[in-house]
């Protein structure tokens, strides 16, 4: 007898489907190296442009830091006018007899009363004479043991670099946990050596508003932002420190030190370290045409939706690839599948059709070999169809009130044949008058999709178990197939279309990879629910939940017999 041969998937297709899958994310690949590629260069280029900017607004507040230092030296050179009035030949004479503190006191007073913004009144003046030691002050404030012996302690280590045409010298440190500012000025006697000192301490809050405050106010900074006037302190912040590192002044606003310039101010030996930063908000407008606008947050953001679009491809691909490998195998299996029912029904239906039936029971036992594997084919056509139709959501399910345990015992009878060829025996555990709103050939579908399944993975010459039983409102319907089992981890996979465990990858169990996907399809179309639990005697447990169940009683499903939904299965 010839076989009927069954048309299987060629591999053009799918090779042409991996080709075309593979040239696409090569092309997306190469378009993702491109622009990583420009992304780098990119980055490259905002780095010099971060660069250049930084080093031209660095210029810019060393620039804005030299015109402040000029002005404040301008400044501290006017503000020291009583210290000129000291070196004045006309207030103080030369030779012993010279005048004391509060005569010069009075005269520094008077220079003062001319009001002239400039000029910083002193806290106090003093009068040292490095002969004997004795100071004497006269002024405002009053000067502390501790200061005066700072003062004479400070003023006799620096005079001996004074020099002749020096009108003043100055000298800072902290006294009594207080910066001081001194400024002197030394008298000679009649041999050259210095005899006496008179000095003053420069007032703290004078210095900061005449000085430091004044030269911020009237520095030229303003032409530096062109087309705008912006105030000096919004431009700038300005920190002058003196020579300890102590903060001598601060504007009220400083700015971060982003883009810094640093000089020196000089007066008369002492010196004040100065720290100008620019205002981040205004120095942008420094440059002229602005800070270019780099490219590299759009370079990246275009990096990151190609990446993307390389790696959707890649999944896209890999899915293709798995998708085209199942729909080969399912082909395969379902070619399989329908090449044994095929061969039997042909070669029990060639038997009798030549007449080589010697009675009439081997010709009931072939007829109903053929019966049986029409019902397997029949079986395995329905699966495909439910699969496909539920996979474009065109199943409807068709629930009515059946006696679901008649339904359980009439589809295991009709199984048993099958499962007998396979050496697997039948065993049924059923309560009796369960029923439940069911679509009673999809419920039968189920039932023998497990059945198949369980006579496929038990051992031969074992026994399947079928168990039927009322919880609440809920008839939970169960197979043990008694079989290897199946894992905890894999309970939930399996239910998947096309899905079979590791172990079973090289054994020759068959089927066509959509049964337990189609049991769960329509249990889940029901309202219920599928899992799998480990047999008491082995094996795995498939059980299948149906909701609106209940006791039936007398006649409670008087116009359907199981019979009738066997013909409509």
């Amino acid at each position: 007898m010839k076989t009927p041969s069954v048309p299987v998937l060629t591999a053009a297709p799918q090779v042409r489907e991996q080709r075309n899958a593979i040239a696409t994310v090569a092309i997306l690949t190469a378009m993702l190296l491109v622009v990583a590629l420009l992304t780098l260069n990119g980055w490259r280029t905002a780095r010099t442009h971060e660069r250049a900017v930084n080093a031209a607004l660095r210029s810019y507040a060393t620039f804005a830091a030299a015109l402040y230092r000029e002005r404040v030296e301008v400044l501290v050179f006017q503000s020291l006018t009583p210290m000129r009035a000291f070196a004045s030949t006309r207030v103080v004479g030369r030779g012993p007899d010279l005048p004391p503190a509060r005569a010069l006191y009075d005269s520094v007073s008077a220079a003062i009363a001319c009001k002239c913004r400039t000029v910083v009144a002193p806290n106090y003046v003093f009068r040292l004479d490095l002969r004997s030691g004795r100071f004497e002050s006269a002024g405002d404030s009053a000067v502390s043991p501790d200061v005066q012996r700072w003062i004479t302690s400070a003023i006799s280590a620096a005079v001996k670099d004074y020099t002749r045409p020096q009108t003043y010298a100055s000298v800072v440190n902290s006294a009594d946990r207080r910066t001081r500012l001194v400024h002197y000025s030394v008298r000679r006697d009649a041999k050259g050596a210095p005899a006496i000192v008179y000095g003053l301490e420069s007032s703290r809050a004078s210095l900061d508003s005449v000085v430091f405050g004044e030269a911020l106010k009237e520095a030229m900074l303003q032409g530096m932002v062109a087309g705008d006037s912006i105030p000096n302190d919004t431009l700038i912040s300005v920190e002058v420190r003196d020579s300890l590192g102590v903060s001598l002044y601060r504007t009220p606003t400083v700015y971060a030190p982003l883009h810094t310039g640093k000089e020196i101010i000089m007066t008369q030996g002492a010196v004040f370290p100065l720290t100008v930063a620019l205002n981040p908000a205004v120095a942008p407008r420094l440059l002229v045409g602005g800070v270019p606008r780099s490219q590299l947050p759009l370079l990246v953001g275009l990096l990151a939706l190609t990446s993307a679009l390389v790696v959707g491809a890649v999944r896209l691909t890999w899915r293709t690839s798995a998708l085209a490998r199942m729909r080969a195998d399912f082909t395969s299996s379902v070619s399989h599948e329908l090449r044994t029912p095929i061969t039997q029904i042909m070669l029990f239906a060639e038997t009798i059709a030549l007449g080589r039936v010697r009675t009439l029971a081997e010709a009931r036992r072939e007829a109903r070999v053929i019966t049986e594997e029409g019902r397997r084919l029949l079986d395995l056509i329905e699966n495909v169809l439910h699969f496909a139709r539920s996979e474009r959501y065109e199943l409807p399910i068709n629930r009515q009130l059946t006696n679901l345990s008649d339904l359980v015992r009439q589809t295991v009878a009709d199984f048993e044949p099958v499962a007998a060829t396979a050496g697997v025996t039948l065993k049924a555990t059923l309560e009796d008058a369960v029923g439940a709103r069911i679509d009673g050939p999809a419920v039968q579908r189920s039932l023998r999709n497990v059945l198949d399944n369980a006579t496929k993975y038990a051992a031969v010459g074992r026994e399947a178990h079928v168990g039927l039983v009322l919880m609440g409102a809920r008839a939970s319907l169960w197979v043990d197939d008694r079989g290897p089992g199946v894992p905890p981890a894999d309970r939930e996979r399996i239910w998947g279309a096309f899905v079979r465990l590791e172990r079973d990858m090289n054994q020759a169990t068959g089927g066509s990879g959509i049964g337990l996907a189609v049991v769960r399809d329509i249990v889940v179309r029901h309202g219920g629910a599928v899992r799998i639990e480990e047999a008491p005697s082995g094996g795995a447990r498939f059980i299948m939940e149906f909701p609106e169940a209940s006791r039936l009683g007398p006649r409670a499903v008087p116009n359907a017999t199981v019979r009738d939904i066997g013909r409509r299965a």
